[in-house]
């Protein structure tokens, strides 16, 4: 399955707002396990 980001911030939807900062991303998981995770540009 493919994760989109979902912006719920006042600054718009662009990622390199964040980029260097330190940011915590929490997953919602409904009977499921998460076996692996991977970011790429």
């Amino acid at each position: 399955m493919i994760v989109v980001w979902q912006c719920g911030c006042e600054s718009g939807d662009e990622l390199s707002t964040l980029a260097g900062k330190l940011v915590r991303l929490r997953f919602e998981l409904s009977d499921a396990d998460l076996y692996s995770i991977r970011f790429r540009e």
